[in-house]
């Protein structure tokens, strides 16, 4: 069946109502943790970082030019424009690419990941003992014995 012009319009209109009540979503998330102090969520309760930790200071230097900043706080920042762009786009790529396109996107964060781990980023600190839910279970053991 070919598409009409007025199919792609409805399409991408559908695209941008989702792509709003998204973004609406991360806003209201990222205001509760910033107010809350929480930061990072994953990190707030395991006291392990995530594969982005780093990101959003790494943006932040990014959009005002700071390269260099951006690159030491995550590597993979450089390639965050293009992963928006995509993400704009997406209803435009066939459903293999995309497919494709997330597979390539986990592996890299992966790799990155255990890479800053693995040579020591100062950015990706572990600690469990300073995590919600092992201080919380420490406090519980404490408080029963």
């Amino acid at each position: 069946m070919r598409k009409t012009i007025l199919d792609f319009l409805q399409t991408e209109k559908r695209h941008a109502g989702e792509d709003l009540k998204l973004l609406l979503l991360l806003l209201a998330a990222a205001c509760l943790l910033h107010v809350t102090g929480i930061g990072c969520p994953i990190r707030f309760f395991t006291g392990i970082p995530c594969a982005g930790c780093g990101m959003c200071r790494a943006l932040l230097g990014l959009s005002h030019g700071n390269v260099p900043e951006a690159v030491s706080y995550h590597p993979l920042s450089l390639i965050m424009p293009a992963a928006f762009a995509l993400w704009f786009f997406r209803g435009r790529l066939s459903v293999r690419t995309r497919s494709r396109l997330l597979v390539l996107a986990v592996l890299l964060f992966g790799f990155t990941y255990f890479f800053r781990i693995l040579h020591g980023d100062p950015i990706l600190t572990i600690d469990p003992a300073g995590g919600f839910l092992l201080h919380s279970l420490q406090e519980v053991i404490n408080v029963l014995y």
